[in-house]
């Protein structure tokens, strides 16, 4: 399974202008189909695979939503609770459950401030995708752009389900925005 990045643009974009500025920022520009994808356009839209290499796996967009493993505080409570039970029917000491308690404690809190370094890192990432946008936009070779971020299971062809479009302004396209959007949702950014 690999992550891909399309964009779409209206059928009255400026297409040359376009293509260059996706090069200036070094994004893939070849028109494609994906009917499913298709049903979401208005009709004439170009759709268009920015990828440049085999896929956009690792890809900052929409990357915050896909850590859904992480344990909230009740949750990492209850599952402590229930190791500790366990581990006092192995006969475990209440001084090594303490200690084997606080290595947990500290690894959790090791494990948030990770990720907290990672969102940071992330968002400045990002950075070059809000920039492209703001650059496609600003320069008036269209006047929206869609941008869309699937995991698929196989070819880009095939059938994919898109659970909603979203129209957001220019103003509120940040890089925090852009690692915190959904996939599977196609955004259309406007000035």
């Amino acid at each position: 399974m690999c992550h891909f990045i399309t964009a779409t643009l209206p059928k009255d974009a400026d297409l040359k202008k376009s293509q260059e500025i996706f090069k200036q920022h070094h994004l893939r520009f070849e028109q494609i189909e994906n009917q499913s994808v298709r049903e979401h356009l208005e009709k004439g839209d170009i759709y268009i695979l920015t990828t440049q290499g085999m896929c956009d796996c690792g890809t900052v967009l929409a990357s915050q939503n896909r850590d859904d493993y992480a344990l909230d505080e009740i949750s990492f409570q209850k599952a402590t609770d229930a190791a500790i039970k366990k581990l006092k029917a192995k006969g475990w000491s209440d001084a090594k459950i303490l200690r084997w308690q606080k290595e947990t404690e500290l690894n959790d809190e090791r494990n948030k401030m990770e990720k907290e370094k990672s969102h940071e890192y992330l968002t400045t990432r990002a950075d070059d995708w809000a920039n492209f946008i703001k650059n496609l936009l600003n320069s008036k070779s269209t006047k929206r752009i869609g941008i869309l971020v699937h995991e698929y299971s196989s070819g880009i062809e095939n059938r994919i389900k898109i659970l909603r479009k979203e129209t957001i302004s220019i103003k509120k396209l940040t890089p925090k925005f852009l690692v915190e959007m959904s996939e599977d949702v196609i955004y259309d950014f406007i000035l």
